[in-house]
């Protein structure tokens, strides 16, 4: 039998991200000893830097890895222009999306105070997805209201179908993962973003700020810091080469994870 592990975390402070804890040891034996078991073929895995992990590692259980990619693809037939006319963009401005569940972990107040301090006019944050209390008491305030007067704050709340979310990334021209709150795990929205060729602004903690930098497809900072967000939001937007230069190796990452490729991955272990 073969089978896929989703959320493994014991190898992320040796990999150089993430947070110790007292039970690495014990998850890690724990997982050597099912590899152990004569009738397991293989172990699937969508985290990168844990397949790097067994690679390196002096255990021989380790080669019953394999690696998944994690799928991002996205479809639409909708232009730039026509995206940015569906959520009332201006269509001169430069957009930052924020796309998924909106909590507070999506680091969105930190994100409006320092497109604020930009004093960039021309740039809209597009806040797209479900809200929660949290996110919803911060629309209300007063930083809020003033970007939306002046254009630079759009809302999209509620579910979006496969329509409505290409619509949302394909009005972007970066996308922000700056997730704040010990988020070291990966996001589906990093490998959406990637298949449109969209660079990132992210965290440069966990999975997500392993991966941008490993592949030089966005900037990363803490985004607890201020002046660090308002630094990187000014260097993808006034650097017109730096963008285009990570929104092609976006692009390029994007190419190994399709819904094809997922597939095919999954399939060729189970012919074995």
């Amino acid at each position: 039998f073969s089978g896929m592990m989703m959320n493994l975390k014991f190898h992320r402070k040796k990999m150089g991200f993430g947070k110790p804890s007292r039970n690495d040891l014990l998850f890690e034996q724990l997982f050597l000893r099912v590899l152990r078991k004569a009738n397991l073929h293989s172990v699937m895995v969508i985290d990168e830097p844990f397949l790097e992990y067994g690679k390196h590692s002096r255990h021989q259980e380790y080669s019953k890895l394999c690696f998944v990619p994690d799928v991002g693809d996205l479809r639409g037939k909708s232009s730039r222009v026509e995206a940015k006319k569906y959520f009332g963009i201006p269509i001169g401005n430069f957009v930052i999306l924020v796309y998924g569940f909106l909590s507070k972990k999506k680091g969105i107040e930190n994100l409006l105070r320092a497109v604020n301090n930009t004093a960039l006019k021309k740039i809209s944050v597009l806040l797209s997805g479900i809200q929660d209390e949290y996110t919803r008491e911060l629309l209300s305030g007063s930083l809020a209201k003033t970007l939306i007067n002046s254009g630079q704050l759009i809302i999209s709340n509620g579910f979006h179908d496969d329509e409505k979310e290409y619509k949302a990334f394909k009005s972007a021209n970066c996308v922000w993962v700056g997730y704040v709150g010990s988020q070291f795990g990966s996001s589906g929205v990093l490998y959406q973003s990637a298949s449109m060729g969209l660079p990132l602004l992210g965290t440069a903690d966990g999975l997500v700020g392993w991966i941008i930098n490993k592949h030089c497809i966005g900037l990363v900072f803490d985004p607890v810091n201020i002046f660090e967000c308002t630094n990187a939001i000014k260097e993808i937007y006034c650097n017109e080469e730096l963008l285009m230069r990570l929104g092609q190796n976006a692009k390029k990452l994007s190419l190994n994870h399709t819904s094809e490729k997922f597939g095919e991955a999954i399939c060729d272990q189970l012919e074995i």
